[in-house]
């Protein structure tokens, strides 16, 4: 028997809950994550399945996916949280409750402001954090490089320690993007 999770999202990320043992790793073009929370960082861990009761973050291009369910699985939950009912407290015992989200270009975990869906997932940390935003990486992918601007070389001359130097007395240096011994 699948179960169906949908990814309506242009930012190709949806959050999902399930009370069942899932098994994707034959579900094509789509990929499921668990998550860490380290700080302000959520590290996210592709897998190929998960156990009962587990919340996951799925990569796909806009869908409806069929995904099997199995018996069970041995996969670590991760520190995503799940609900079959609507979760409305942008708080909870101390905790700050942050969703999925997209704003401008940013796909990340924000704090939760109105009602998150039943059978989504979130996260439930401590409030104490105060990031407005929680910004995630791939395990083992290079993410979030973006405009990326070039500096022009100057001529200066430079000490190891990367400090300008206008008059090198003896040692080594850095000049032009070479090093450069002074007798």
């Amino acid at each position: 028997m699948p179960i169906s999770a949908t990814i309506t999202s242009d930012a190709g990320y949806a959050t999902y809950y399930t009370p069942y043992a899932l098994d994707f790793s034959e579900v094509e073009n789509l990929k499921a994550y668990t998550a860490k929370v380290s700080g302000n960082k959520v590290t996210l861990t592709q897998v190929d399945n998960v156990p009962a009761e587990t919340g996951v973050i799925l990569k796909g291009d806009a869908d409806t996916y069929n995904i099997p369910v199995i018996a069970s699985s041995a996969t670590a939950k991760g520190d995503l949280k799940g609900s079959a009912s609507a979760v409305t407290e942008s708080e909870t015992d101390g905790n700050a409750i942050y969703v999925l989200n997209k704003v401008d270009e940013n796909v990340g975990f924000y704090k939760l402001d109105g009602t998150l869906d039943a059978g989504k997932a979130y996260l439930d940390i401590p409030a104490v954090s105060g990031a407005r935003m929680l910004t995630f990486v791939i395990e083992g992918e290079t993410t979030a490089i973006a405009n990326v601007k070039s500096v022009a070389a100057d001529n200066g001359c430079y000490n190891l320690n990367g400090q300008r130097v206008a008059a090198p007395q003896k040692g080594l240096y850095i000049v032009n993007g070479k090093k450069v011994i002074v007798k």
